[in-house]
């Protein structure tokens, strides 16, 4: 019998071999944080040892290999990589430590471009491993394995001598604060966005003219960039900063009052969109079978067509959240503070890596943390309403098959 091997996994092995062997660049090394960079080659850094993180990942691949598609092949071989990818991390803290010894307090090290790729490579061998496995307990583990053993790495003082971690105990005070402010107009958005969103979007699936109206509107805004979109908000906001209603409200041409705005309009699409969208895809008998029963439209709504959308509502928001914490990194340009202030700072002149992850690495972690969360309600309520598990790998190994 043909052996079946997984050749995407397979790729993403020899292309984390090679980022070991043959990319120049485990570790960044400067003098001070905006001083010209020099690369350093896994074997410049850590020598003979070099070859214990070879050597598994060699064995990694052979796991790769021989796994095809046996759910507990599959189980091994994805923790491997999870272990792996947390012991790569942790390895590059030891690393660290002996580069810095000795060193000015200015002098910076941070991820080279492998370290980028061996996570890369890791969670996709594990994505294609998970697809293979059913039980969700064990696709979690092969997922959070490896995060936990990076995150204790940061907490346990592994990393403090990396230069990320000396800019975030430098700027500690100004990134909580700068961190707050992110999440609070983020929540703050989503919130307005659903108390609106969701009445509107009934109205436009009850009448078209309110639909096409508002629709419209939305879609001209959606159309515009993020950026483009929130300089554009500035131009009535200074003619309104004048009016003293809107000037007794704190309304402002720079600062919050763009951001919100603009964010606030991309929220909305998308909750009008899958809330309009969703209702009109329920079975005409569902309503007819209602009324039957003597309910009105009201109950209607209440008893029978939001239930049955809210799993496709609650996909809406963690869209609409996921997007604007992403476009709140944007709110810097026109004087809102938000994590994007760190990014802005590590890309003006010259380049500072460890100051763009310090804004970025929050915003990735917000973004991963709603969608899994978010993902896992709607597929609760999807389960209360269905009465059938879903399994998200199952169908996409079917979807491919197809």
């Amino acid at each position: 019998m043909k052996r079946k091997i997984d050749r995407a996994s397979v790729i993403m092995g020899i292309l984390l071999i090679f980022s070991l062997t043959g990319v120049k660049s485990f570790a960044i090394v400067m003098k001070n944080r905006i001083s010209p960079m020099k690369h350093k080659s896994l074997f410049q850094v850590e020598g003979v040892r070099a070859w214990i993180l070879i050597a598994l990942a060699v064995v990694l691949l052979l796991l790769i290999i021989i796994k095809e598609k046996n759910e507990i092949k599959n189980a091994v071989t994805g923790l491997f990589a999870s272990v792996y990818a947390g012991l790569m991390i942790v390895s590059f803290g030891v690393i660290v430590q002996k580069l810095t010894e000795g060193r000015s307090s200015g002098y910076r090290v941070t991820f080279g471009i492998s370290i980028y790729i061996v996570m890369l490579c890791c969670y996709a061998i594990i994505i294609k491993c998970n697809e293979n496995i059913k039980k969700s307990w064990v696709r979690y583990v092969n997922i959070f394995t490896g995060m936990f053993i990076i995150c204790g790495s940061f907490i346990f003082g592994v990393m403090d001598k990396t230069s990320l971690m000396i800019e975030f105990h430098t700027r500690q005070e100004q990134f909580y604060e700068l961190l707050r402010e992110h999440f609070s107009i983020s929540v703050f958005v989503l919130f307005a966005s659903v108390m609106i969103g969701i009445p509107l979007g009934y109205l436009c699936y009850r009448y078209k003219i309110v639909d096409t109206i508002v629709m419209g509107i939305l879609n001209i805004a959606r159309s515009i960039p993020s950026i483009a979109l929130i300089m554009v908000m500035v131009i009535p906001l200074s003619f309104l900063k004048n009016v003293t209603f809107f000037k007794q409200l704190g309304i402002g041409a720079f600062g919050f009052t763009p951001v919100f705005c603009a964010l606030f309009l991309y929220a909305l699409f998308q909750i009008i969109n899958s809330l309009s969208g969703a209702l009109k895809t329920i079975d005409p008998m569902y309503i007819k079978t209602a009324k039957a029963m003597g309910m009105t439209d009201r109950m209607i709504l209440f008893k029978v067509q939001l239930p049955m959308v809210l799993p496709v509502i609650i996909s809406g928001i963690r869209v609409a959240l996921i997007s604007t914490f992403t476009a709140t990194s944007l709110g810097t340009l026109v004087g809102f503070g938000g994590l994007g202030t760190f990014i802005a700072m590590g890309s003006n002149g010259a380049v500072a890596l460890d100051m763009i992850l310090l804004g970025a690495v929050p915003i990735m972690i917000m973004i991963f943390m709603t969608d899994f969360i978010l993902t896992r309600i709607g597929d609760a309520f999807e389960v209360r309403i269905s009465g059938k598990k879903k399994n998200r790998y199952e169908e996409r190994v079917e979807n491919w098959n197809d």
